[in-house]
Formats: structure tokens, sequence, C-alpha cells
């Protein structure tokens, strides 16, 4: 009798906790559901890439106001000009907007209701072209480095195929790369796993700055 009394218990139990997980994982599936429908249903940006003239550089901030939520802005009033061929640095706390004025000059966000002022690249509105045109002449390294399944050489070039070993080696020596080519068995040519596992962050970070100069961009910038 006691048995069978914990044998069906059991049972009965069994099916409430898998009629809770699937109502877990049920959750789950509408939330994801709903990210890729808004993806699906989302304006499409304009991919197309057009030839423009090489930037000779001069950015410029007219009174920018940004927001990530409407009410809360992030950069008031902002007004900046970095001449060409100028070196410039932005220091500040965090959360001062750093990052956020990288990622509104490069167009990862573009001003919406409630923004306000303009970002000029040699005179011109960035948001005259398309975003991949606009991006076509500028480089950027991030804070955390991507790193792509491949080799070293690999990593440096993606993007532009007709980059050479010997080319990819010899930039990456020039910004210092040397003391980790050297101690690598195979070099340039050194596997590196999805996500760069099996390298430091500094490697990493180094690797990333390389493919930023291989593509010779009119204007780098390092977040």
């Amino acid at each position: 009798m006691i048995y069978a009394y914990n044998d069906y218990l059991t049972r009965l139990i069994e099916p409430v906790g898998t009629l809770f997980r699937e109502i877990g994982n049920l959750q789950h599936s509408l939330v994801r559901s709903e990210r890729i429908f808004t993806i699906i249903d989302g304006v499409k940006e304009d991919d197309s890439l057009s030839v423009i003239p090489r930037y000779k550089g001069q950015i410029e901030f007219e009174n920018v106001s940004f927001s990530y939520k409407q009410g809360q802005p992030i950069i008031k009033n902002l007004s900046l000009t970095i001449p060409a061929g100028q070196l410039v640095g932005l220091v500040g706390h965090t959360g001062s907007g750093k990052s956020t004025i990288t990622n509104l000059l490069l167009r990862f966000y573009d001003f919406k209701d409630g923004d306000s002022g303009r970002i000029l690249v040699d005179g011109i509105d960035i948001r005259t072209y398309s975003k991949r045109t606009f991006r076509s002449h500028i480089g950027i390294i991030i804070q955390d480095p991507v790193m792509f399944k491949g080799t070293i050489a690999d990593n440096i070039r993606f993007g532009i195929s007709t980059i050479t070993d010997e080319e990819a080696e010899r930039v990456l020596r020039e910004i210092g790369g040397a003391k980790l080519l050297d101690k690598l068995e195979k070099g340039i040519h050194q596997e590196v796993s999805r996500g760069g596992l099996n390298l430091s962050v500094g490697e990493k970070q180094l690797i990333s700055f390389a493919r930023g100069i291989v593509h010779d961009p009119a204007m780098l910038i390092i977040d």
C-alpha cells in the first residue's frame, strides 16, 4: 500500500512539473518570436554601396542633442570641430557619452524624434549617403574586439581578400605585435578559435588594430 501510494504520487507530480517546464519554454519562445518578427517587420535600411571621394577627415558636431530614451538626454547641445589630420582623444567619466559620440558618428544610431543637430564630415551631412557608403572610408576598433575562426592572417584581412600574408604580418609587427608573432609556433598562420578564446584581450586588440590599419581608412576611430 505504501509503495503504491508513493508510486502514484510520483506519477501525479511528474506531469505537473513537465507542464510548468513547458510553460516556461513557451514564454521564452514568445519573447524570441517577438524579437524575430520585430526585425522582419522593421523598415529595411538602404544597403546600397556607391563610390564616393576619400574623406579629408574634418568632423563637425553642430549643436547635437541625443537620447536613447526620449526625455533622458545623453548628449546636450554638443558642438565640436575636429580638423582633418588631427589625433583627438575624448576623456570623461563612465557614462559621460564617449561611446555615444562614436555611435552617432558611425551611424549605429540615427537621430529620432526629440533629437537635434547635425554631424558633418568634410562639410557634408553624414545622412546624405547610405550607411554602407558612408562607412566605406572609416575604420573602427571597438572595446571588445571580434575574432573569427581562422588564422591570425584571416582575421587581419577580413573584408579585403587582396591583403597578402606578408602585408598582414608587416602591419601587425609595425603596431607592436612582433612579440605575439614570435611566441607562436605558426606565426601569422596560427589558428584562432571562435571568439578568440585562445588569445588574451591584449592580443585580440592588437589583431583588431592591425585589421583597422590594413583597410587604410581615411578616419580611424578607436573606442
